[in-house]
């Protein structure tokens, strides 16, 4: 169905204020980065010093570790298939597959912890998120294997407590 030009008209004023809005936030947004290259950073965790840091750092880092021992990182609601006709190879399956996901989300996020700059943050959560969705779909079928949102948020904890 062909537009109108009102509709053209219309379209187009929208596209010009969403460039508009667009560029006031990139120039927002390159002011931060100059800002924080320089130093100047706003905290998201207000603390006293590097030491509270530290601990704060440890301390999340004991209740992750507590998180996947507890099995509260990654859950599966398989259905009752079996694997060569065992459901103990099934849960046996399942379990090491758990492990396999939880370990490469939890190496995502120790490689963007380490390699972590206060600007760069956003941009680390976004792919931890991204890198999370990505293991959710490769752990769905048939095994119905996620990733916890409880980790994910430790996780995102992590880096936030990591460039500040």
């Amino acid at each position: 169905m062909p537009l109108t030009r009102r509709a053209v008209e219309a379209e187009l004023s929208e596209l010009l204020e969403e460039k508009t809005r667009l560029k006031r936030d990139v120039v927002d947004l390159h002011d931060e980065a100059i800002l924080q290259e320089a130093g100047i950073y706003e905290h998201r965790h207000a603390m006293e010093n590097a030491d509270e840091y530290k601990q704060a750092l440890s301390d999340l880092r004991r209740e992750v570790k507590a998180c996947v021992k507890d099995g509260d990182a990654a859950r599966s609601d398989s259905g009752g298939w079996t694997v060569n006709g065992s459901k103990r190879k099934r849960q046996k399956m399942i379990r090491n597959i758990s492990k396999l996901l939880l370990r490469t989300c939890n190496n995502e996020a120790d490689v963007l912890v380490d390699k972590l700059r206060p600007f760069w943050l956003d941009a680390a959560v976004e792919r931890l998120t991204k890198s999370q969705a990505a293991i959710n779909r490769l752990g769905a079928q048939p095994m119905a294997i996620s990733i916890m949102g409880h980790h994910h948020a430790l996780r995102v904890e992590e880096l936030e407590l990591a460039a500040d």
